[in-house]
């Protein structure tokens, strides 16, 4: 009965995105509207997810806290689960989440590190030469830790230039680099800190959906292995004055992202705009007391497109830019991925994938 469930959600939630004319990873000749919305605080697909993360569990005494755990377990779940259907029911293809570990931080390290973004990409040129990376030698070289100025990481907008400058950190690597003067001296822990509380909203999120969808709990966090890979991602998208070239300078065109999902912390209230399955765009206003959730071509293949990738861009902005630090949930490189056995349809919409041929997609003519 479960998988008899389960498969008519999938089917109920994708006959909603065709009908909306939503293209998610294959397209679609539908035109869209180039109507931005403005989403705030108050944005109906704003997610409390504070019952999901609790955050005396790990001081628990009742048997290191599994009995806190199991006792709120289903609790836990439900109203977050309602919230997101209604969310993916409802042409969203994003959601916002609040009451997180990393909003919740007492230290609010979070803002720590917005700060320490800043302060990296306006030292000068000349002191991060040593953070920067060799040039790929394929377009999976992308997702290698290090700097990159504007002009020289990928647009998604043929013929223009990114305004975007990048700074890559991969989750509990030894090839991250650091900078060595011109930062806090705890840039590299307030990093550090934040990518693991990243991580952790990753990972429950990842179930949360899973349960939206009537399946086990671990059904796509599984598939990350033992060992989970991100990358956290600290960028400055320039202001449109600051790069020569008009229309053929722009912040970051329209793309969907090529892992399970991105998440994204922005110091302020502008620049990030995301398609809804209606085709309307939203600028996404709000600031660091948010998260803002996308899920990515991955999670679309393994829901069987019950849950469509997100389509966002990045618009420059006059003055100060936009600054965010961005979460991109992935899997080991080579690990096969299809839609979940509960999901399929027999459409064959969705076939086998890997997250190498997703990037190496995601790359292509970027």
């Amino acid at each position: 009965k479960n998988m008899m469930k389960a498969g008519k959600i999938a089917r109920m939630l994708a006959r909603q995105r065709l009908m909306l004319g939503h293209r998610g990873v294959f397209g679609s000749a539908v035109a869209r509207q180039e109507e931005v919305m403005m989403t705030g605080p108050d944005f109906s697909h704003d997610v409390d997810v504070g019952s999901l993360f609790c955050i005396q569990a790990n001081k628990c005494f009742l048997m290191e806290g599994k009995i806190c755990s199991n006792f709120q377990h289903n609790s836990r779940f439900r109203s977050i689960t309602h919230d997101l259907s209604r969310a993916f029911g409802d042409s969203g293809t994003f959601f916002t989440v609040r009451n997180s570990p990393v909003d919740k931080d007492s230290d609010k390290t979070h803002l720590n590190v917005l700060a320490h973004t800043v302060a990296l990409h306006a030292l000068p040129d000349a002191a991060k030469v040593d953070l920067t990376p060799f040039p790929p030698a394929n377009k999976v070289g992308n997702y290698q830790p290090g700097y990159l100025p504007a002009g020289k990481g990928v647009s998604h907008a043929e013929g223009k230039t990114s305004h975007a400058q990048t700074f890559d950190v991969m989750y509990e690597s030894d090839k991250n680099v650091w900078p060595k003067e011109g930062v806090p001296q705890s840039f590299k822990a307030d990093v550090e800190n934040v990518h693991q509380k990243m991580e952790i909203v990753a990972q429950g999120m990842l179930r949360a959906l899973a349960k939206m969808l009537d399946l086990r709990e671990e059904s796509f966090e599984s598939v990350r292995g033992a060992n989970p890979t991100s990358r956290l991602r600290l960028q400055k998208v320039l202001p449109e004055e600051a790069l020569e070239g008009g229309a053929a300078s722009h912040g970051i065109g329209e793309h969907t992202d090529c892992g399970l999902l991105t998440i994204i912390c922005q110091a302020g209230d502008a620049g990030l705009q995301v398609e809804d399955a209606s085709g309307v765009w939203h600028q996404v206003t709000c600031g660091p007391e948010r998260l803002i959730v996308l899920p990515g071509n991955l999670l679309e293949t393994i829901t069987n497109g019950a849950v469509k990738a997100a389509r966002h861009r990045i618009v420059p902005q006059k003055g100060e830019g936009v600054v965010s630090m961005e979460l991109s949930v992935t899997m080991p490189l080579d690990a096969k991925m299809e839609p979940h056995t509960d999901l399929e349809d027999g459409s064959g919409v969705y076939g086998e994938t890997t997250q190498k041929a997703q990037m190496e997609l995601h790359y292509k003519d970027a």
